[in-house]
């Protein structure tokens, strides 16, 4: 149950950084789709967090190191440009799809939160990565 506290960390990142990407590019209607996607890291936060708390675990209360990391490259990007934002994104959500995946493969994972990375959190982190890609296509 100890990379249940790296997927909350990271996944309390995924939220940080799109906030950070919303105050510089708030308005471009290009990136309304992110909004669903900070909805998704928000609730997937809120569920690990419940899992967390169930199983007698203490849930962090910032993103760690990997939320450093995101910072820095997000803030890189929104000087860089919206694709270099958008390309930090598409890091980031590989990164998480790589964490789940990973817990998959743990004997130490309770089959129920499985259950719920299979179910969810792995074609979530999926369809952001395809999505994103398609918004890079798009911006120049």
């Amino acid at each position: 149950m100890s990379k249940i506290k790296e997927l909350i960390k990271g996944e309390r990142a995924a939220v940080e950084t799109y906030g950070q990407v919303f105050e510089k590019y708030g308005t471009d209607s290009q990136i309304d789709k992110l909004r669903y996607f900070a909805k998704d890291h928000r609730e997937a936060l809120m569920k690990l967090s419940d899992v967390a708390k169930s199983n007698g675990v203490e849930v962090p209360d910032s993103s760690g190191a990997w939320g450093s990391w995101s910072k820095l490259v997000t803030g890189t990007a929104k000087v860089l440009g919206e694709k270099a934002a958008l390309k930090a994104l598409k890091e980031g959500e590989e990164h998480g799809l790589k964490e789940y995946e990973e817990l998959m493969e743990s004997s130490e994972t309770p089959e129920a939160l499985k259950s719920m990375v299979r179910s969810t959190f792995i074609p979530t982190q999926r369809k952001h990565i395809s999505d994103i890609d398609t918004l890079m296509s798009r911006v120049s």
